[in-house]
């Protein structure tokens, strides 16, 4: 009989380990998640895409 805690895909697939997060375009949300919470780490997400993408004159030229 398979047992929960016999599973070693966690172990060694990193697909499990880094789960996709579903980015949705326009005003979609998920239903039934907490509307400020999706906000909130979609805001997240994109501050850290475009704080990635920036070059290091468009850092300079802010300070």
């Amino acid at each position: 009989e398979w047992d929960a805690s016999e599973d070693t895909s966690l172990d060694y697939n990193p697909l499990y380990k880094e789960r996709h997060h579903v980015q949705l375009l326009g005003r979609g949300f998920i239903a039934g998640i907490d509307l400020k919470q999706q906000k909130r780490e979609q805001s997240r997400f994109y501050g850290d895409l475009m704080e990635k993408r920036r070059t290091l004159e468009e850092k300079e030229q802010e300070e």
